[in-house]
């Protein structure tokens, strides 16, 4: 089941996600924008681990949709599947191959 927040919640993630950034990086490379972008970026990162590659550059932590705005909204319905494989592959990849802890920190985030 997909986790629905209010305005407040969202917009206090949002926040939280842009502020704890580091303020060296470039803005326009770390934003993917678009449900097909998006779901290249996803299909591409599993398929890096499964095929036991080396992650690069930044990890997605968060994955917002504004389903109201999605006309079908059928557009979107594959993304949270998506997500929890892209979930499942990157906590059980190697610990050589990771960056992080094996943990949860390279996993969207599934807050409610």
């Amino acid at each position: 089941m997909v986790a629905r927040v209010d305005g407040d919640t969202l917009l206090h993630m949002l926040v939280e996600a842009l502020t704890t950034l580091p303020h060296d990086a470039p803005r326009t490379s770390l934003y993917t924008a678009g449900i097909n972008t998006v779901t290249r970026a996803l299909e591409d990162r599993i398929q890096t681990v499964r095929e036991g590659r080396k992650l690069e550059g930044r990890m997605p932590h968060l994955l917002f949709v504004c389903v109201a705005d999605m006309e079908p909204p059928t557009l979107v319905a594959h993304l949270p599947m998506l997500t929890a494989n892209y979930n499942a592959a990157v906590s059980q990849k190697p610990a050589s191959h990771s960056e992080h802890s094996p943990r949860d920190p390279d996993s969207v985030d599934p807050r409610p």
